[in-house]
């Protein structure tokens, strides 16, 4: 269990839970995304607090973007973070004195999702821009799609303490939001669009080039624990500061940025 910053306790726990078959992941494959996730806790300044990951499939992700945000669709990622956050990087401290309040929250990755939009993206990559409105009316015809997913009974509850105070993912980042509070769980728009439009900064711009859903993973985890800890891009101030932080991270982590698109696929801790 987590321990209060600064305490000088030891780490807190890291659960990285595969629920999913479409993509292999060795043992080895899991250990890296757990470094990955220790690794961001430090440079957060959360080592001491307790931290999830849930990669699930299409239908799971249906089920918990329905029963979070009223979207009978998959997306990319999900955030549930445990504690408000004072200022982007700077949580409340827990209500409780306890060891199991101090806990960052979860993350869940749809990986299915995740490796159609790496085929997409690398189909687009090999046939050159295209016009943003037919990238538009083909989004729209994927999420029609998407929308007749089959209901099935979601997978137990990631275990956390209680009080999930909010829901985020990755809609449209590399956008400037101004109307981007389809973010919150309790608001239901449908018209939220659960694909990545790049901008230049950021994840979402770093991924554009990355073809690999196994490092995908690791870059989403960027994004995902930033938002655990308060940063967002509801406004383009937001996102302004939520990008640069993304950027410095990649760096730190030696994963691909917009500037420096991978060559290797190496990831370096």
């Amino acid at each position: 269990m987590g321990t209060k910053v600064g305490g000088g306790g030891p780490p807190g726990n890291l659960v990285v839970l595969n629920q999913q078959t479409d993509l292999h992941l060795s043992a080895l494959e899991l250990q890296e995304l757990e470094q990955t996730m220790r690794t961001i806790r430090r440079y957060l300044g959360y080592e001491t607090y307790d931290l999830s990951l849930f990669l699930i499939n299409d239908v799971d992700m249906t089920n918990y973007n329905q029963q979070t945000r009223g979207i009978q669709a998959p997306t990319d990622i999900l955030s549930f973070p445990s504690l408000r956050a004072v200022k982007p990087g700077t949580l409340e401290q827990p209500q409780f004195a306890y060891p199991q309040y101090y806990d960052l929250g979860e993350i869940l990755m749809d990986v299915p999702y995740i490796m159609r939009v790496c085929r997409d993206d690398e189909q687009e990559q090999e046939q050159g821009p295209s016009d943003p409105e037919t990238t538009k009316a083909n989004v729209s015809n994927q999420e029609e799609s998407q929308s007749t997913l089959p209901k099935a009974t979601p997978p137990p509850p990631p275990p956390s303490p209680p009080d999930k105070s909010k829901v985020v993912d990755l809609v449209k980042v590399g956008t400037s939001q101004s109307d981007d509070n389809d973010n919150k769980a309790n608001d239901n728009d449908n018209d939220d669009e659960d694909y990545l439009y790049y901008d230049d900064r950021g994840v979402s711009a770093a991924m554009a080039k990355v073809f690999d859903p196994k490092l995908r993973l690791h870059m989403l985890l960027v994004h995902g624990m930033l938002h655990l800890v308060g940063y967002d891009h509801e406004t383009d101030d937001d996102y302004k500061l939520m990008v640069r932080q993304e950027e410095k991270l990649l760096k730190y982590l030696g994963l691909p940025t917009a500037q420096n698109p991978p060559s290797n696929n190496t990831i370096l801790m």
